[in-house]
């Protein structure tokens, strides 16, 4: 029943009621962010996040969702895609300049 929204500008929320009241989720995150991608793995959720012309990937806890910023300081561009790969314990991240893979514990 829980259901995971990013939004333009106002963050990330998440809902446990099927959409009936919302949480906005924004801790560690930066304000204003933009979320343009959601992926779930077991018991993860990862988000790529964008503000201005930089871009960023985060990972939380679906039980409690606090964020994490992943691979430093954020990219020099805008992270269009992400795609988690259980079998090789891999986050792929897409942007208009490549392809980037975030190895995971």
């Amino acid at each position: 029943d829980t259901v995971y929204a990013g939004t333009w500008g106002s963050g990330f929320y998440f809902s446990k009621n099927s959409g009936d009241s919302w949480t906005v989720a924004n801790n560690g995150l930066l304000d204003s962010s933009q979320v343009l991608k959601i992926n779930l793995s077991n018991t993860q959720i990862y988000v790529a996040v964008s503000f201005r012309d930089m871009g960023a990937v985060y990972n939380s806890r679906q039980d409690y969702i606090n964020w994490n910023l992943l691979g430093g300081d954020g990219f020099d561009q805008r992270v269009e895609s992400i795609v988690y790969s259980p079998i090789l314990e891999k986050l792929y991240m897409g942007s208009n300049k490549g392809i980037y893979a975030f190895n995971l514990p």
